[in-house]
């Protein structure tokens, strides 16, 4: 087991910034707090077939040599440009395909259970909070509807005559779904679970996950609604949601209990032909090239990090404040400054410059947002960052613009939000390596581009115009002609700024002719 202990030391050592990024979400008090549990399980199923690791294929496949070679690539990019889900997928189909390279398919096939445990708690599922966090709104409004307990709904806010409740993404049950899931598939497998009944059990286990969520929410705003907001679980709901979690797992122990079928004593097995031995030679040029790749693949990434290192602060720092400058040449800074009511959320951001300004009688509001430097948890394009609050806001109406690659064909996204305040229209854009989108997925690709050029820096900027009487087209065109006034600006301050820079190197060239 020398080479497999070799392989595993290598694979946390290279590899330490996306699974320290794992074992940090694991360590949170969020939904993939059972993460480390799971990893230990998903260790321990290995471990009961061990026997398989013993003999790797004698082959040479160069199908799964391909996969694990492109999600190699794959990581190294998404490391670059801090893209944290693909980073973790990528590392995480890396290592299935390493295990067919080197053990064969079956081996993959063998180990399926405790792979699917380790799937199950990856920081990957975020993009669910939103959907089973609108579920969870309507399926609580409904059921306050049917029980006769009059109340508002806005957006995730629920007002009843007891108070205001908002139903956060930390409401939405994310992680009792994944808890419910991971025990589904280790009872399926432990309990000989087989059949159409796998997937019943399975989407039981899913449901019951869904309404002991919903039970939560709905009791803890009838007991808020009675005591006007002041009992204990209304404070601490997320233990309170534990509790109806445990209850709610009498009626799936039994039902795995009903559908288990008595053990089989079945032998497992091994992959080996009848005339494989212990003494056979075994083959791990496989993995001797696994190696050799995994280490040429984390000095890659090693040279990434330290470009950036030593060349994000010497490139382009000055762009962002450049446009808060174009902003206050076009707009006229406004002396009302109180009451923005715009709270957008960008985690680690180098600057958030955010003022009321003036286009002739019209008041605007104006974003700017810069990161520097690209890491994760504090990057430009992450799954936290809002650029309104989805609470107070939801957008009633949008226009897409374009997402062409040239910055002169390029239009913004112009979008109208509603909510108790009014309403609100936005039009926004990123920008990376001098070029802009408005979509999120082109503006890491800009990003990556940004890290070739040895320019880091990205930013968001956003203008906003409350509560105007004209139509939602009549608001958009007036931000469509701030933002080609902005663009304009730009495009004459870099003319300059190229200038300036052409008669400082002239001028240098001149007194270095001078001095020889």
């Amino acid at each position: 087991y020398r080479f497999i202990l070799i392989l595993s030391v290598l694979f946390f050592s290279l590899f330490s910034s996306t699974l320290g990024a794992i074992s940090a979400e694991w360590l949170e008090s969020g939904p993939y707090n059972h993460g480390f549990l799971a990893f230990l399980i998903a260790i321990y199923l290995v471990f009961e077939k061990r026997a398989l690791l013993e003999y790797p294929v004698k082959g040479f496949a160069v199908a799964p040599l391909l996969l694990f070679m492109c999600c190699g690539f794959v990581w190294l990019l998404a490391e670059a440009v801090s893209i944290h889900i693909v980073a973790v997928l990528s590392l995480y189909m890396f290592y299935i395909f390493v295990l067919a390279f080197v053990w064969g398919w079956k081996a993959v096939i063998e180990y399926k259970v405790p792979l699917l445990a380790v799937l199950l708690v990856l920081p990957i599922w975020g993009f669910l909070s939103r959907y089973l966090q609108d579920l969870s709104t309507v399926v609580t409004h409904q059921v306050l509807m049917l029980i006769d307990i009059p109340v508002l709904r806005e957006g995730y806010q629920l007002t009843v005559p007891g108070g205001r409740f908002v139903v956060e993404e930390g409401c939405s049950g994310l992680g009792f779904l994944l808890c419910a899931t991971l025990l589904a598939l280790l009872h399926i497998h432990l309990n000989n679970i087989r059949g159409v009944s796998r997937g019943t059990f399975f989407g039981f286990a899913v449901l019951l996950a869904l309404v002991s969520n919903w039970l939560r929410i709905v009791f803890i705003i009838i007991v808020g609604n009675a005591t006007n907001m002041d009992h204990p679980i209304v404070a601490d709901h997320v233990t309170f949601g534990w509790v109806v979690f445990s209850i709610m797992l009498i009626p799936f122990f039994l039902v795995a209990y009903f559908l288990s079928s008595p053990s089989l004593n079945e032998v497992v097995e091994s992959g080996l032909s009848e005339s494989s031995s212990i003494d056979e030679p075994k083959n791990w040029h496989n993995l001797v090239l696994v190696f050799v790749f995994m280490i040429v693949l984390s000095l890659s990434a090693g040279l990434v990090n330290n470009r950036q290192d030593t060349q994000i602060y010497t490139s382009h720092e000055d762009t962002v404040d450049q446009v808060v400058l174009d902003l206050e040449r076009l707009l006229v800074p406004s002396p009302r400054q109180e009451n923005l009511a715009w709270q957008p959320k960008y985690k680690g951001a180098d600057l958030i410059s955010l003022k009321r300004y003036l286009y002739g009688a019209q008041s605007v509001l104006g974003l700017v947002v810069r990161y520097d430097r690209q890491q994760q948890g504090k990057e430009l394009i992450y799954y936290e960052n809002e650029l309104f609050s989805s609470i107070n806001w939801a957008i009633e109406s949008a226009e897409a613009g374009n997402h062409s690659w040239s910055d002169q064909l390029f239009e913004p996204r112009v979008i109208q939000l509603k909510g108790h305040r009014g309403t609100r229209s936005i039009i926004y854009w990123y920008r990376s390596s001098d070029l802009r989108t408005a979509n999120k997925v082109m503006a890491k690709i800009f990003q990556l581009f940004g890290i070739l050029q040895s320019s880091e820096t990205s930013y968001l900027v956003a203008i906003a115009i409350d509560n105007t009487k004209a139509s939602f087209a009549d608001d958009a065109a007036i931000l469509r002609t701030i933002a080609d006034s902005l663009k304009h600006n730009h495009l004459v301050n870099q003319n300059y700024a190229s200038r300036d820079n052409l008669s400082r190197n002239n001028s240098m060239i001149k007194a270095s002719a001078e001095t020889l």
